[in-house]
Order: C-alpha cells, then structure tokens, then sequence
C-alpha cells in the first residue's frame, strides 16, 4: 500500500501545487486529469501485480521505484509552469504590436504553398539587430509567411535565410465551438507569427544537415505526389504517409470531423504502433529463419521495432503525437530489452512522464490525452476482460480441440473486437463531448470498419511506399520507377474508394449525429451517464466489489474532470438558460461579419464572413456551432452585399445547409454565384419596406430602395466597391424592449439617409438599441450626426485584430466617447452572445471573458 500511497500523493501534490500558480484556475482541469489518470495507472498496477505478477515469475517492484517515478512526476509539473510562464511572457512583450526585426532563421518544417504564397515553421538563429525586448526569441520557433515567394530563391527545409520580418503576436478567433488556434499554437510553442518585408539572402543546408534532414524527404515525397497524384486522390495518401493535411479541402476536414476519423490520418499511436508491430513481426521472421545465428529472436525483434519506429517517426516529420507514441514503444519494449518485468501501466506512466517532461506544453493539446486514454482503454479492457479471453484463446487455439472451426474463431475475435471499439468509444466520451460538442453516435460503426482495413492494408502500404521513395527518386525513369508508380497508383485509388465508402457511411448516418446539449444532456448529466456505464460494465463481468469500487471511482473523478475542462471549453456553465425571444451570436470571423439570429427555432444568418481558397469561416466558425446546436437548416440567409468579407462563404454554407429564402441587394450577381446549385433556393431582392415577423420579434429592411431599372443599369449600381458597399441591406430587429441595428458596409452618406426613416425615429426610450458599426468600424462611417440620434446603448465592430484598416478607426472611437456610448469589438471580445429577455436589458456574454483565466489567453483593448 506504501507504493500506492506514494502516487496517491503525488496526484494530490499535482492538484495543491496549480493552485500556487498565478494561472491557477485555467489549468486546475489539465492538473486534474493527470492527477486521476495517475492514481487509476498506479492502481490498476496494483491489482495487476496481485493477480497476475506471479505468471511471470517476478517480483513487485520495490518501493524506491515508485518514489522515483512520483519525484519525475512532480519534476515534470513544475517544468510546465516554466515553460508556461517563459512562453506567456514572450506573448506579452508584443504588447499587442507589431514588430520589425532583422534576423538569421532556419526552416524547420515542410513548406507549403498556395498560388504565390509559401508558408513554414522556422526557428530563430540569430538577431542581426540589437533589441533587449526581443533576445528571448533566439531559439524559439514562428510561423513564417513569405506572400511574395516566386520573387525569392527557392527554400527548403533545414535552409538558413537572412530576413527582415514584421513580427505579430499570435492570435485567432474566439467562437465557442470553434477550433482555438491560441491553445493551439501555445502547445506547440509557437512564440510569433511573422511575415517576410525584406529578403537579403539564402544559405542552402549542405553536409549532414542536408542528408539528415527528413523534412526535405517529405518536401520531394508531397511535391512529387501533388504533381502525379493531384486532387483528392494525393491528398488522402500525403495525409495517411507522412501525416500532412495541408491539401486537404475544407470538405475533407469537415468529413473527418463529423466521422471523427482524423486520428487515421495523422500520425498517431495508431500509426506508430502498428508499424512496431510489422517491425517486430519482421524481424520474428528474419531472425527465426537464421538458425546459425545465435541471437535472442524476441530480443532481436524489439530492437528492430524500436529502431524501424524511430525511423518511421523521423520520416513522417518528427510530429509530436509520433514522438509520443514512439516513446510508448519504448515504453513497452524496454522489459524486454533490459530485463525488466515492469508492469504495462507502470510503462505507460514512464511514458506519460518522459513525454510531459520533453514536451510539457503538449499538456494543453486534447491529442495528448486521446492518445494515453484510447492506451488506457485499451488495457483496462484486457483486464476486465482476462478470465473470458485466457479460457476462449486457450479452447481455440488446443489443438485437441477438433471440432474448433475457423468460424468460431473469426466470431469470437470479432466480437472481441467490436467490445473493444465500443469500450474505447465509452471511454473518451467525455472528452470527446468536451471538445466537440456533437456526437456522431455512428462513428464507433464507422470506425469498426475503416481502422481494420487502414490498419492492415492502407498504413503497411504507406510504410513501405514511403521506405521506398528515396530509391524510386535515384531512377525518375524507366522500369523501376514505373513499378513505383503503379504501386503508388493503386494504393492511391484504392484509398479515394475507400474514402468515397465512408464519407457514404456517413451521410446515411448524418441523422444519428446529435448535439448533447440540446438534447437536455449538459455536463454533470453526461458525468452521471459515463460513471453509470462503467459501473455497469464492472458489474457485468462480476469483479470483486473492492476492484469494482476502486474502477468505479477512478471513472467518475476522471469524468468529473472532463466536465471542467467541457465547461472552461465552451463556457456553458455561465451561460444560464432563460426565457428569451431572440438568440443572438455575432461570430468572431475576423475582418468580416457574421450575425446568427434564433427566435423560436428559426434561424436567420446575416452574412456569411470571408472565404479563402481551402476554407472559409462557415467551415471553420460557423458549421461547429451549428453542429453543436443541431441547427441543419436556415429559414433566411441574408447577404448585406457580396464582398468577400460578408458573403464569401456563401458556396460552403450551401454545400452543408438547406437555405429558404435568399435575400440579397445584388439580385442579379447572387444568381451568378447560385447557377451551380440546384435552384430550390428562393433568391428575394432585399429592399427597403421588406418586413416579416417571428414569436413577437419583427424584421424591417431599410435600405436600399427598391430599383426597377433595366438589367444593365442594376450592374451598373455595383461596379465599384464604394457602390456595393451603399447598396447593403440594412436590417432592424426589434421586440417590445430591444432593438438590433445591422447596417453591412454603408458610408456616412447613407447613414444621414437612414435618419429619415420613420422607424428609427419611432424606437422607444426605453428599448435597449445596440448597433453592430458599419464597416468594421471604418472612418468613412459612423457619422457623429447618425450615432448622436440613434443614442444606442451599445455598438459593437466586427473587426479583426490589429488589422491594416486600423478598425474601428481612431476617429469612431473619438466619436463614441465624445457621446460616451459604449463600443465593444469582436477582436477584443470574441464571440458576442446576446440573449434577448422580455422586459429587460439583453444578456451578454462575451467569449473572452469566460477564456479569460486561461494561460494562453492575453487581454486586448483596442
């Protein structure tokens, strides 16, 4: 019990010792979950060492052992607060600037490239330019974007170059079921984000950093693959080969997202372990066939996985997840190598605790703990399930056993098979909850079918395509090449079909995706619902009751723990439900706007935010919220105008959402952009007069006003950017206490205009007016004269951070405080959630405040 009582310590030691930091609150959830998955590893090793130590003809491990691995696991908490803090603070040297500096960096990562556009990882060799605040940054990494790459030498990985960078803090969107980069880039120890002003030169990788730069493998390995294999048909193998998403589609990353497959395509533990097991499996061959040798085959095997893993990693770019998993076999192997009879759990703790002490940032990254819980889940189901696979292996495989068949035994693997995929899918439910928000209760089906096929054809295939490029590239012609190329070939089709199966899989399955939240399920819900299917499960194959208890417990706090990181995730649990009419999110798109308005289970959308060439923030932004709110369709889509910033999302959000009614100014350039679709949308020219009504809240355009020119007079009036801005529809929301002012892009000009209509001089004193600020908040807008007559209680700017058109501009905010009316901005905010409640002020919720005790998560005022 002193073994246990140790770890038992430390976990707890963990969770006093986050309390000390200055972030404290933002990481109790990450310092929780190592605490539990501690004592449940620890414990689980105890009941290991008592059940079934003795098989081995071992001893358990003495007790210094453990008081080791508790001091490792103290050291590697206290070197994540470090680096956590030495990280944040070159966060907050930016002070929110941008900055220009001279340096000497080095490529190290794969380049990619989109038209003229190149971007990478690099890290900082030397600073050509004296600056105190900046030293730190030597020996860090940012990512680097070159927007003028065909006027510049060609680069490479592991190449030097002398630039002149503008330098600019880090920062993303802040949705509350989107993807946060922040968290992102601080678990990978990004420290900035830069682009190229000035180029000086180039010093190319010559000698060993040439030939032992694995990156440049994978550069020729992508290029020679987005040459010969374009389209979808490439991107699926350059994603499944060396773990490089960067050509997939939005489309793509959509599918693997709802199917929740993307740990296929990335190189994970899967990945690395099965390609240790072909290792080993191999050299069992190799060495059992030289019968003059006189080498340990078991011993010579490991060694062979272990070194074939390391140069599998080292291939596929040294990615951190393959890090881990590499460490894994190690993990598992070391026994083997040097003697040792540890027990699996006890491995998997020495993992754990190497990995967080070479990569402690990792911690922040959900990949981190999927990968040791599917592990967990894993061997936690050999466990409960020992007695019933040694009796059913033993009766199988007994040779006196005749009447056996082959189908008995392909049944009873199956079966095993699919307990094991359901566990593991119980298993990671709720952290799978807490970063999704919408579970696709089909994907466990989905994935009982595509790990099997990709585990035992597509990654061997991959492996060995992979081992064999450096020998195709020595012959770009004749017979050799050509066989390559038809493996290649075949593979890469074989996988597209493959792909097409399950993304078919999945549409037919699209309706068993369901949002737990609006199902009624929140977060203590889903804790309750895990512990109980656990509990069930122990009690089902009659485990002693104190083992029952110890695994009963360990699940629940475990699940205790994903709720908190579910509630610091989405912010859910400060959101209380009310009574209201209207739901109201004004999304963080960036320099763009996006309104999604609710009432009653309608929904209108008023823009769309930009779109780009791989994506475009319906996908990124948008679609996860609607997936989470088991939102399938829009009653309305109204478009302000067709700029990219406000309707350049417009083909994604069709290709996912059926779509009622279409309302746009630009009737006739709509109808341009929808000739490729079906035309079951209804297109409805947007003019001032249009109303309808929902529950209580009505509608009102207000501009522009309706035209009945000829065909080319209506082009006429949208030629230039100035002109379609002035033809944005502006829309009015109101009910008996609040109103919502959305103006799209439109000038001062039109402002004044607008204070002619009847309507805006009919609102009530005592309605609470919020106005969303034309343009982003742009100097030629706003005027004094328009906000001074309005008087609202709140306006907001849908602007991007430290953007070029320094939106909402000095000027505006001049303005607005000479008239002390409140302005708040998306790039300061976040996410804007207004709920509307009868007789009273809106509710609002901002989404950087919920974030704001998070440790990547730094202040900004505009």
């Amino acid at each position: 019990m002193l073994q246990q009582l140790s770890f038992i310590l430390g976990g707890i030691f963990a969770v006093i010792m986050s309390f000390h930091w200055r972030s404290s609150t933002a990481l109790q959830p990450y310092f929780l979950f190592v605490a539990v998955m501690a004592v449940s590893l620890y414990s689980a090793a105890y009941f290991y060492r008592k059940k079934a130590v003795h098989s081995y003809g071992s001893r358990a491990l003495p007790l210094h052992n453990y008081v080791l691995c508790t001091a490792l696991f103290f050291a590697a908490f206290s070197w994540f607060n470090v680096s956590a803090e030495h990280l944040r603070e070159i966060w907050l040297s930016f002070d929110h600037q941008k900055h220009d500096i001279e340096v000497v960096v080095k490529v190290d990562s794969i380049i990619k490239q989109q038209k003229n556009i190149q971007s990478y990882r690099v890290k900082i060799v030397e600073l050509l330019e004296s600056d105190a605040v900046f030293d730190s940054l030597v020996g860090e990494s940012i990512k680097l974007s070159d927007y003028k790459a065909g006027d510049h030498v060609n680069v490479e990985p592991c190449d030097k170059i002398r630039v002149r960078l503008r330098l600019k803090p880090i920062r993303g969107t802040a949705n509350q079921f989107s993807f946060d980069y922040e968290q992102f880039a601080f678990s990978q120890g990004l420290s900035a984000q830069a682009y190229i002003r000035q180029w000086h030169g180039i010093e190319k990788a010559s000698g060993v950093d040439k030939w032992l730069c694995a990156n440049r493998y994978r550069q020729s390995f992508t290029l020679w693959l987005q040459r010969s294999f374009p389209g979808e048909q490439g991107a699926w193998l350059q994603a499944l080969a060396i773990g490089d998403k960067s050509s997939f589609t939005a489309e793509q990353k959509t599918f693997l997202s709802e199917s929740q497959l993307a740990h296929l395509f990335v190189i994970s533990g899967l990945h690395v372990g099965i390609a240790a097991a072909w290792f080993y499996a191999l050299g069992l061959i190799i060495i059992k066939r030289q019968r003059r040798v006189r080498i340990n085959p078991l011993l010579a095997a490991a060694w062979l996985s272990i070194l074939g893993s390391a140069a599998y990693v080292a291939m596929t770019g040294a990615s951190l997840s393959g890090m881990r998993a590499f460490i894994m076999v190690v993990a598992i192997f070391s026994g083997r190598i040097v003697g040792f009879h540890w027990s699996i759990p006890f491995r998997l703790s020495l993992a754990f605790i190497v990995s967080f002490l070479l990569w402690p940032l990792s911690l922040l990254n959900a990949g981190f703990w999927l990968s040791y819980l599917a592990v967990l889940s894993i061997y936690s189901y050999s466990q409960l399930m020992s007695k019933r696979l040694i009796q059913s292996c033993a009766l199988l495989n007994d040779k006196e056993q005749k009447t056996v068949k082959l189908w008995d035994k392909f049944c009873f693997y199956c079966q095993h098979y699919i307990g094991l995929q359901l566990f593991i899918f119980v298993c990671l439910l709720p952290i799978t909850y807490s970063f999704n928000q919408a579970l696709n209760l089909a994907s466990p089906l989905i994935n009982l079918l595509a790990i099997p096929v990709v585990s035992f054809i597509f990654v061997p295939s991959s492996l060995l395509i992979l081992a064999l490029y450096p020998v195709a590239a020595l012959f770009n012609t004749g017979f050799l090449f050509d066989l390559y190329f038809s493996l290649v070939n075949a593979v890469s089709t074989s996988l597209l079909w493959f792909i097409q199966l399950l993304e078919a899989l999945n549409d037919f399955f699209s309706a068993w995706q369901i949002s737990l939240g609006e199902q009624g399920i929140n977060g203590s819900s889903m804790t309750l619902l895990f512990f109980l299917i656990i509990a069930s499960i122990v009690f089902f194959w009659r485990m002693r009751w104190f083992s029952a208890l110890v695994a009963s417990s360990v699940v629940f706090f475990a699940a205790l723990g994903f709720e908190v990181l579910s509630s610091y995730h989405t912010g859910s649990n400060d959101q209380q439900k009310h009574q209201q009419s209207l739901n109201i999110q004004l999304f963080d798109v960036g320099q763009g706007l996006s309104v999604l308005l609710e009432v009653s289970g309608r929904t209108l959308l008023y823009d769309t935010g930009k779109a780009w060439p791989n994506g475009s923030m319906i996908q990124s932004v948008i679609s996860p919220h609607f997936r989470a709110k088991s939102i399938t369709h829009l009653d309305r889509l109204v478009l302000s105008h067709l700029d990219n910033d406000h309707a350049g999302g417009l083909e994604a959000l069709l290709n996912l959402y059926a779509v009622d009614i279409i309302s746009s100014s630009d009737t006739a350039g709509l109808h341009s952009r929808l000739s490729l679709f079906n035309d079951e949308n209804y297109v409805e020219t947007c003019y001032a007069g249009q109303s309808w009504q929902w529950s209580g809240v009505k509608f009102q355009v207000l501009h522009p006003e309706r035209y009945s020119g000829s065909l080319d007079e209506t082009h006429s009036r949208f030629k230039t950017s100035k002109q379609r801005n002035d033809q944005s529809c502006v829309l009015l929301v109101t009910n008996q206490s609040q109103a919502l002012l959305l103006l799209g892009d439109i000038s001062s000009k039109i402002e004044l205009q607008l204070l002619k209509r009847k309507v805006l001089a009919q609102l009530k004193e005592e309605q609470y007016l919020t106005v969303v600020l034309a343009h982003h908040g742009s100097k030629y807008s706003s005027h004094a004269k328009f906000i001074k007559a309005l008087n609202p209680d709140l306006t907001i700017a849908s602007a991007a951070y430290l953007n070029r058109f320094k939106h909402p501009h000095p000027d505006v905010l001049k303005r607005l405080n000479t008239l002390q009316i409140p302005l708040i901005s998306t790039a300061q905010t976040g996410q804007i959630t207004m709920k509307w409640h009868a007789n009273t002020a809106p509710s609002i919720i901002k989404q950087r405040s919920i974030w704001q005790d998070r440790v990547w998560n730094i202040a900004y005022v505009p």
